[in-house]
């Protein structure tokens, strides 16, 4: 990294060698995360809370945006102290560089233009330069591989969302402003210059000419109604809340040209509007749904919990009541055709081509469901031994991401079929506490049988994004054991998954281990090949001087930044009760594991070298025949007394046990040490 990068310090101006005045905005990465975001509010920056490490918003801009002030941030981080902090651009400029390159053309560009950072910001992989647009001019967000193109600059503005100190990797290198007025306003040529430079046509608001509405005074008044309810939504606002109730207008108008002009011109008030080619093209893809009709009930209630009193709304309506269409037309009042559609062939409906901004849109953000172990949007199975406790620590780290707001508690489904009733009461006492729910079959109308009708009501209704399964266990709702069966479940979980669901299944090994000595897991391979994810947990250490079991999670299959290991360790003490041993849950880090193993490995060395001892005095001595009796003696894989055997072979008694010869035919038999 350059060495105009390093951290500087303003050098003191005046000839008493006083410091000058130090601007509080310049010490937050010196700060306390609460303390920090209090700082950037009041120099006029917009804060939202950030997951720890990772670059994905807690919650939605709004409502967190109208509730913002020093009180719901105080409020917030005081609940949350370890969540980062990020910042909606807004009207800010930052233009971030993350190669030698990319560093170099900044600066380059800069002083072309004779543009000065007063902010700049230090990251792991380069730096951020903050900026403010000036009055009239147009940019847009802007990202880039820097891999692919180590010399563009990724460009943050409008909705899009950067990270500021103190949070992981990010610390002040420049800061000679107290407030974001004071930032350098940047103008049109030079965001053409940015643009031009990575390769990309130069940003251009999209102008809106109102022409006449085809029989605009014979709107009925349904399509009025349509009308006011969806323009009290934000069109700025994640892909799923602008294309349900755009599904919703064109549920209730028939697909009509009306709705098509009310969807438009809702649409064209957002940041990211994309023009009336793709309004249109989208709006024509409704026809398409074959799932569960989306109404204006449903835009009612999104209006509702938007804050808004949708029977005042439609109440306020009158006869003037009228809307003009919009043609979108380029900056150079150049009216953008439509394309005549061609003549489509057999496959020409289920081509995806055009729509990677949609299925960007719709992708689930990398977050863990599961603590390092399962992601959301993923199918994770765990197969465990009995007694390994997977129940206990999917509860517990599913309360843990809860708690840390994660995931919402009202979306995960907890699927109790493999309990006794002490148990079941047990964990739905927990689920109360944490907010989750439980179902178990025999307990309001639920049939496992049922299960797959639901799951695909879920998709068709497209309700299915946001919901977190955990299916305890998976042989009560497939036979593991039967291709048929698990195919034809794999299909339905798939498209479970594809529509934006979650689920985690719960399932055991076999009862033999396999030749390693670890647990195998059971059932046919379609589940474990199906799935995104995949773990084995084993019993690593039963310690009964401290009453604890640790055991570990192995990776067999991921797709994703999963985990390879990791341990837990709980109380196994008698007579506690659940909520106490979920408290008692511990991670259990590498260092210790190490030690666990090698402590464990040592005691099942010793109980192995008995058991080998003991026959070869009975004379049952030669390689195979000790090999098989060890074998049933101390319960263990015949390839592990095998590595034992050779292990404690030779002939130093502080090192070895004991030693063979070579009889006829090849034979090892073996004698003990004295």
């Amino acid at each position: 990294m350059s060495a105009k990068y390093i951290k500087v310090t303003n050098a003191p101006e005046n000839a008493d060698n006083e410091s000058p005045t130090e601007s509080a905005l310049s010490t937050i990465d010196t700060k306390t995360n609460l303390e920090a975001a209090l700082i950037v509010h009041e120099a006029g920056f917009q804060p939202i809370p950030i997951i720890p490490g990772k670059k994905i918003p807690t919650c939605k801009h709004h409502p967190w945006l109208d509730e913002l002030s020093p009180k719901t941030i105080s409020n917030y981080w005081s609940k949350h102290p370890d969540h980062e902090i990020g910042c909606i651009t807004g009207d800010l400029l930052v233009l971030d560089a993350d190669s030698d390159e990319s560093i170099a053309q900044l600066h380059q560009l800069e002083d072309a233009f004779d543009v000065t950072p007063l902010l700049t910001v230090n990251t792991k992989k380069g730096v951020h330069h903050y900026h403010m647009l000036a009055s009239g001019v147009f940019a847009k967000s802007d990202a880039h591989s820097s891999k692919t193109h180590p010399a563009r600059i990724d460009i943050r503005t409008g909705s899009g969302l950067v990270i500021m100190p103190p949070s992981t990797g990010k610390e002040i290198n420049v800061c000679e402003i107290s407030h974001v007025n004071e930032l350098t306003k940047i103008g049109q040529d030079f965001i053409d210059a940015v643009f031009r430079h990575n390769g990309r046509e130069v940003p251009r608001k999209q102008i809106a000419v109102a022409k006449s509405r085809k029989n605009a005074t014979n709107l009925n008044q349904t399509h009025k109604e349509l009308d006011a309810l969806i323009n009290h939504l934000d069109p700025n606002c994640g892909y799923e809340d602008w294309i349900t109730p755009s599904m919703a207008v064109h549920y209730e108008t028939d697909g009509s040209d009306d709705g098509l002009s009310i969807f438009d011109d809702w649409s064209s008030q957002g940041d990211d509007y994309p023009g009336f080619a793709e309004i249109e093209y989208k709006w024509k893809s409704f026809n398409n749904h074959t799932g569960a009709p989306v109404t204006k009930a449903t835009l009612c209630k999104m209006v509702a919990e938007n804050g808004h009193d949708w029977v005042s709304i439609l109440d306020r309506l009158g006869p003037q009541f009228q809307k003009c269409n919009f043609e979108v037309v380029g900056s150079n009042d150049e009216k953008v055709s439509t394309p005549t559609p061609k003549k489509a062939i057999s496959f020409d409906a289920y081509s995806l081509t055009g729509m990677s901004p949609q299925l960007v849109a719709e992708a689930l953000a990398e977050v863990f469901v599961l603590a390092g172990l399962a992601l959301l949007g993923q199918w994770t199975v765990f197969y465990a031994i009995h007694g390994a406790g997977k129940t206990l620590l999917v509860i517990y780290l599913l309360a843990e991401a809860i708690h840390q707001g994660l995931i919402k508690a009202s979306d995960v489904y907890y699927f109790n079929l493999d309990d006794n009733q002490a148990g079941l009461i047990a964990k739905l006492k927990i689920a109360e506490e944490v907010g989750f729910h439980v179902i178990s079959e025999g307990y309001r109308n639920f049939k496992v049988k049922d299960f797959i009708a639901l799951i695909q009501a879920l998709c068709d209704g497209n309700q299915a994004r946001g919901i977190v399964l955990i299916l305890d266990t998976l042989k009560k709702f497939t036979d593991l054991m039967d291709k048929r069966s698990t195919s034809q479940w794999n299909r339905i979980i798939r498209l479970f998954i594809a529509t934006g669901g979650t689920v985690v299944g719960l399932a055991h090994v076999n009862k033999n281990r396999g030749s390693d000595g670890k647990p195998i897991y059971a059932g046919t391979t379609d589940i474990i090949d199906d799935a995104d994810c995949a773990y084995v947990l084993d019993v690593i250490n039963v310690d009964h001087d401290t009453n604890t079991k640790t055991v570990e999670f192995e990776n067999k299959k991921n797709r994703g930044n999963v985990v390879n290991s990791v341990a837990y360790s709980y109380s196994i003490e008698d007579g506690i009760d659940y909520d106490q041993l979920l408290a008692s849950v511990e991670k259990v880090d590498q260092s210790q594991l190490v030690q666990v193993k090698k402590a464990e490995a040592n005691q099942s060395d010793a109980e192995i070298i008995d058991a080998i001892t003991g026959c070869i005095r009975e004379g049952i001595n030669a390689r195979m025949r000790l090999r098989d009796e060890v074998n049933e003696r101390a319960g263990v894989s015949k390839r592990k007394v095998l590595n034992i055997l050779d292990k404690y072979t030779g002939q130093f008694p502080d090192q070895h046990k004991w030693f063979y010869t070579t009889q006829k035919h090849g034979r090892k038999v073996y004698q003990l040490l004295t």
